[in-house]
């Protein structure tokens, strides 16, 4: 157990921690404004990517095999009840 006996003692214990908590709030604010850097380029990237002729293609076709492949277990269904 730490025991500051002094007044000097306990404002350099003080100033440390001051110290210490003011690289850790930069620290913050620095990995704050990343984030936000990286998630505006994350927005920009799929705005982008959404954009894309052959993205927007493909969403279209997998959107249209899967109405028939819903289609195609619906008749199969109604042929394993008739046998």
């Amino acid at each position: 157990m730490l025991v500051i006996k002094s007044f000097g003692e306990r404002k350099k214990v003080i100033e440390k921690l001051r110290g210490e908590f003011d690289v850790i709030r930069s620290r913050e604010r620095v990995r704050k404004e990343e984030c936000e850097g990286l998630s505006v380029k994350c927005e920009a990237a799929m705005t982008e990517f959404e954009k894309n002729f052959a993205v927007v293609a493909l969403w279209e076709k997998i959107s249209a095999l899967s109405t028939k492949v819903k289609e195609h277990k619906l008749n199969l269904d109604r042929m394993m009840l008739k046998s």
